[in-house]
């Protein structure tokens, strides 16, 4: 028997906005309270830039246009597991990337982060996360809806 879908509903809420929400999955969010939670000069750094790009995306409608592709990417469409695809973008800020789409919960604009790459070592996006956070996409129930 197949178990229910995970609802974004229940993820965490990182960031709320007058326009979007930003939430994550539970091991995304402990991944990004790692990241920027220390007092070195690059956790600092990660959570002065991740939390100005979460702002901007949630205040906003014109997202697109406010954040340059070296902040928040169109990764492409990835195969969700279900014969469609769904498209993967990410948040980036000093070799960290959460991956994620964009899509309604709850009423609301949202970015649902599912995955993430916690030391990024090259620019080019590891293909493989890609494809694994488009299956998790695939899983929550807001897809489906």
């Amino acid at each position: 028997m197949a178990l229910p879908p995970t609802r974004a509903l229940d993820y965490e809420k990182v960031w709320v906005g007058a326009k979007a929400d930003l939430r994550m999955s539970p091991g995304v969010a402990t991944e990004y309270r790692q990241a920027i939670e220390k007092e070195d000069e690059l956790s600092l750094k990660r959570k002065t830039h991740l939390q100005r790009y979460f702002k901007e995306f949630c205040d906003h409608d014109d997202y697109g246009r406010r954040l340059s592709d070296q902040k928040f990417k169109k990764e492409g469409n990835f195969p969700d597991g279900l014969g469609g695809s769904v498209a993967i973008y990410t948040f980036k800020a000093w070799k960290w990337r959460v991956y994620g789409a964009v899509m309604g919960v709850g009423g609301r604009r949202s970015f649902v982060g599912v995955g993430v790459d916690p030391d990024k070592k090259q620019d080019k996006a590891d293909r493989a996360k890609l494809r694994a956070a488009a299956k998790a996409i695939a899983q929550l129930a807001e897809y489906h809806s």
